[in-house]
């Protein structure tokens, strides 16, 4: 079992400050075997966004960006027995959710947006050569948006829900280099 805190300052350029952010989260972690080659994780985060810009005089900061998040992670890591092409394959499947509360200088109703966002990924390794290997990773990404819909940001629906299809390709080479022989 792993436990960590990470705390992350972000900071946009000086014209597009409005989503500058300080950020806190806390993660358990939980690592274990079902077999020798195969083995599992659980992941449970929470933590909050403060939107450090909110209200700085810019008219862009007239709304406080700051949220709540909460993630659950599960994953699946598999090595097979005497398949000298794939060295291991896995998945991992996410849900997260955030909570934006959007306090506004121009604040008439009791506006919100939440965001649950979903990622499935599967992955194969393979040993292509002694010095060679291959990572064929598959991700798809989903985004859904709600919020109020007599507040000010109920167009957000419209603009921030997605889905997305990725496909990566990692070739790696084992390089050795005995520079000071």
């Amino acid at each position: 079992m792993r436990f960590k805190a990470k705390g992350t300052n972000e900071y946009y350029n000086s014209h597009f400050t409005e989503f500058d952010q300080q950020k806190l989260t806390g993660q358990v972690e939980f690592h274990s075997e079902i077999s020798k080659r195969t083995q599992y994780s659980v992941s449970l985060s929470h933590g909050g966004s403060k939107n450090i810009a909110y209200d700085s005089g810019l008219t862009s900061t007239g709304v406080d960006r700051s949220y709540l998040m909460d993630k659950i992670t599960l994953g699946l890591t598999h090595k097979p027995n005497g398949d000298p092409l794939i060295q291991k394959y896995g998945m991992s499947l996410s849900t997260e959710q955030r909570l934006y509360d959007l306090e506004s200088e121009s604040d008439h109703f009791d506006d919100w947006k939440f965001y649950i966002e979903s990622n499935v990924l599967m992955w194969s390794q393979i040993q292509i050569h002694d010095d060679i290997s291959l990572k064929v990773s598959y991700q798809y990404r989903n985004r859904e948006a709600d919020s109020n819909p007599f507040g000010e940001f109920y167009w957000v629906e419209e603009v921030k829900d997605f889905s997305k299809h990725v496909l990566w390709f990692d070739f790696s080479y084992d390089l050795v280099m005995d520079l000071f022989y």
